[in-house]
């Protein structure tokens, strides 16, 4: 599971792929429809598509001489219910990760551990403002 869990994030860390995936969310597409959508040459399409379809997130389906590609939403949110609980301060979840000798390591993905110094303040300029966003990149597919 971790190894499909890397393929989608590779898969989806491009914008133009992220882009493509958020079209297809709406409904099914070919390739032509999509590069009109996302402002891509379709051979650059045709490249992401590969990319997506090979993280196993699009379907493919031959039409006469088109190929119309969907999003697998089955497994787009069981990526996202595992990155919601990857990422949740508190939860009980736990990951599989890699340690530097390449040995599989359980680490909790509870709240972090304070600091023992606290950290500086950066003061920002009044004219900056930061919104306080708490969805993950993956909500806003």
């Amino acid at each position: 599971m971790a190894q499909r869990e890397d393929e989608i994030f590779k898969a989806l860390a491009d914008g133009h792929r992220r882009r493509i995936m958020s079209s297809l969310c709406d409904r099914p597409m070919v390739a032509g429809e999509l590069a009109k959508l996302v402002g891509l040459a379709p051979n650059a399409v045709s490249f992401h598509l590969k990319v997506l379809q090979s993280a196993d997130l699009v379907t493919v389906k031959r039409e006469g001489r088109f190929l119309r590609y969907g999003v697998r939403a089955d497994v787009l949110e069981g990526w996202r219910s595992r990155v919601n609980l990857l990422f949740v301060p508190g939860s009980d979840a736990t990951a599989m990760v890699q340690t530097p000798r390449g040995e599989p390591s359980r680490v909790s993905t509870g709240p972090p551990v304070a600091p023992s110094q606290p950290l500086p303040v950066v003061n920002k300029s009044p004219d900056r403002t930061i919104a306080e966003d708490n969805r993950l990149p993956t909500q806003l597919l």
